[in-house]
């Protein structure tokens, strides 16, 4: 519903059309990875509470250097390897965000489900 809303709520923050378009590509990519992003948190917070916090905060990291990584690879694009991206400018940033945040997810529940977790799923 907020993705839908996207133009409207980057209206009230420019009034430049252009500036318009570009928010609101960022904010339906940004509100679309939401319940990932609070799956993220819900389970960095529950390993918290269980006194397990290395695991949590070695995830913050690896979360955060592939953020920087993945912004870097597909703001700007480039050539790595066999991979060609091309610039996407703010929307690349939006993605990275999003795809760190899922792999940062992605990390947590598998620890989660680790037998040796104290919260175990």
């Amino acid at each position: 519903v907020c993705s839908l809303a996207a133009p409207t709520i980057a209206g009230l923050m420019c009034d430049d059309p252009a500036l318009v378009d570009l928010a609101s590509g960022y904010l339906r990519i940004g509100f679309a990875s939401l319940p990932i992003q609070a799956l993220a948190m819900t389970s960095s917070m529950s390993l918290n509470a269980a006194g397990e916090v290395r695991t949590p905060f070695v995830v913050g990291i690896v979360t955060t250097v592939a953020n920087i990584a993945l912004n870097a690879m597909l703001i700007w694009g480039g050539d790595f390897g066999a991979f060609h991206c091309p610039p996407l400018g703010l929307v690349g940033a939006a993605l990275g965000t999003s795809l760190s945040m899922a792999l940062g997810t992605l990390l947590l529940l598998a620890a989660m489900h680790r037998t040796s977790s104290s919260v175990c799923i």
